[in-house]
């Protein structure tokens, strides 16, 4: 070959080269300008032929051609097990198809991503080889917000059901207390007709302290349902630790044995009765929950009184130093990993299956006990129990004679009460009862026909007593109307139904009082004759 056409041959070489050069320099910037991280990969031994910048610095390193797909982005000596995690180039050598997966990746940092893969196979060259194209789109942040929007959407049902139930457990309080009133306003009013050695005394005193603890159930159901307001008051914690005990033991399994140390004066403390039971039935369910299943099952209750000083309130910062009384609720269950254990107060976290918790069970204890000004902290190791410590402020109060007031000690008067009631029965009970207590009473199951009444001889009543929820025209309806003829005359609303809402609805009516049912004959008494004399 002459000299003249070797050097062009070269130049043309040459030429080819630099073109060749240029070519892939561009396939590297367009590559480069892609915001996820971009491969080109032998699928015969999972080396990365090509890869772009963003790719290069996901994984931290200077270059990652030439290194394992596998060992890169998932940390492994060996090619992804399918089974586990399926593998975009056997997928692709399989089918000869493209191929979408999420995969988890890991970057320099060593974090997890979500990472959605997509992978397309390139026609073999001239060396047969199947080249497979991939990339790999970011998708952490949007799991974690598809999560946080499934969190909220459940959070939101299960809002949604404790309100059906909380609607539910109105209308039971409602015309439970109604049923109520009735049982033991007669009670009351018989037993306070038979002498005291009569035997059927001690019956209807049953049949009263029977009322009174369906009552209490009445509270707890409102109280579950956070539709009643707190109502603190001076109490013994004791004789609520011990129904709760007596209450457990009827529903636990007989395999769990229940240890108690109760101190027997541990003086009182300020407290709403059921959310005291509400926080013990929540902690001792939960500590059965625990030790399901596990031998040798004990669930130990104590109580003690104790005075925490400057030293101790360290642990406790919202405490000040003084006496407590510390409630101690302990198990010998699963115990509580340390790396959840700051989450075990917040609402609908929860480590039980489905179905066996809403979440919601230490999260209502923890704010029951912060509004009572206590503490609660926890002590667990895993496979070594749990203790749930709670600290409440002990108080000082002088002890309180209680002398059981009779018919005849009971305030009354001779004035003219106007009483509704759609209850039938609560209608013929109470103007029995106010009427042995010298009242002149005009009683109507029907608002409108006691309104009627009221427009004909207005300046002959001197009190109205109505109930809240009646149908055609409520309690706050027919108060408003009685006030527009005749704004002086006292009115007291009662209700079987707590609920603040209802107070709510009689803001801007000047009303007198308000009594919840059932009311008992000296609660009564007591408060129309305050009204009256205050009138």
């Amino acid at each position: 070959m002459k000299l003249a056409e070797l050097k062009l041959k070269t130049g043309e070489l040459m030429a080819a080269k630099e073109k060749l050069r240029h070519e892939k320099a561009f396939l590297q910037t367009v590559i480069d300008s892609l915001p996820y991280p971009f491969y080109v990969i032998d699928t015969s031994n999972h080396s990365i032929l090509l890869a772009n910048k963003t790719a290069n610095t996901m994984y931290g390193k200077q270059s990652i051609i030439g290194q394992k797909c596998y060992a890169t982005s998932h940390h492994l000596d060996a090619p992804c097990d399918s089974t586990h995690h399926p593998c975009p180039i056997d997928t692709v050598e399989k089918t000869g198809k493209a191929f979408i997966c999420e995969h988890i990746h890991y970057d320099k940092n060593n974090h997890p991503c979500i990472m959605e893969v997509h992978g397309y196979p390139v026609a073999p060259g001239q060396d047969d080889r199947l080249i497979m194209i991939e990339y790999s789109i970011d998708i952490t942040e949007k799991k974690s917000l598809q999560k946080e929007k499934q969190t909220l959407e459940n959070n939101l049902r299960q809002a949604q059901k404790m309100e059906a139930i909380g609607t539910l457990a109105g209308g039971i309080a409602h015309d439970f207390n109604n049923i109520l009133t009735a049982i033991l306003g007669f009670s009351d009013m018989a037993c306070k007709k038979i002498s005291p050695n009569d035997p059927v005394h001690a019956y209807l005193e049953k049949i009263i302290t029977a009322g009174d603890r369906a009552k209490d159930l009445v509270q707890q159901i409102l109280s579950f349902s956070r539709q009643q307001e707190m109502e603190k008051q001076t109490i013994q914690i004791q004789p609520i630790i011990k129904e709760t005990i007596k209450l457990l033991r009827a529903s636990l399994p007989a395999s769990i044995k229940i240890e108690q140390d109760i101190a027997p004066h541990c003086g009182v403390i300020n407290a709403d009765p059921t959310q005291i039971h509400q926080v013990l039935m929540n902690l001792c369910t939960n500590a059965f929950h625990a030790m399901e299943g596990k031998p040798d099952m004990v669930l130990r209750i104590s109580l003690q009184e104790i005075n925490l000083n400057d030293a101790d309130i360290i642990s406790h910062p919202e405490l000040v130093p003084g006496n407590y009384i510390k409630l101690s609720i302990a198990d010998t269950g699963c115990g509580i990993d340390k790396t959840i254990r700051d989450k075990i107060f917040e609402p609908y976290f929860t480590t039980k299956e489905k179905g066996k918790g809403t979440g919601l069970g230490l999260a209502v204890t923890h704010g029951i006990i912060k509004k009572h000004h206590g503490d609660i902290s926890v002590y667990s190791e895993p496979g070594a129990g749990t203790v749930f410590n709670i600290y409440l402020p002990r108080i000082i109060s002088p002890a309180e004679d209680k002398e059981a007031s009779s018919a005849e000690s009971l305030p009354g008067g001779s004035e003219h009460i106007l009483f509704v009631d759609d209850e039938e029965l609560i209608t013929q009970m109470r103007t029995d009862m106010l009427t042995s207590l010298g009242y002149q009473v005009s009683a109507y199951t029907s608002s409108k026909q006691a309104l009627e009444a009221f427009k004909v001889a207005a300046d002959q009543f001197d009190l109205v007593i109505t109930d809240l929820t009646m149908p055609d025209m409520t309690g706050k309806e027919l108060a408003e109307n009685i006030l527009a003829l005749r704004a002086d005359i006292p009115v007291i609303i009662c209700s079987g139904f707590t609920l603040p809402t209802h107070l709510d609805k009689t803001a801007g009516v000047n009303i007198s009082a308000y009594l919840a049912k059932p009311t008992t004959i000296e609660k009564l008494a007591t408060t129309i004759r305050t009204v009256l004399d205050e009138t």
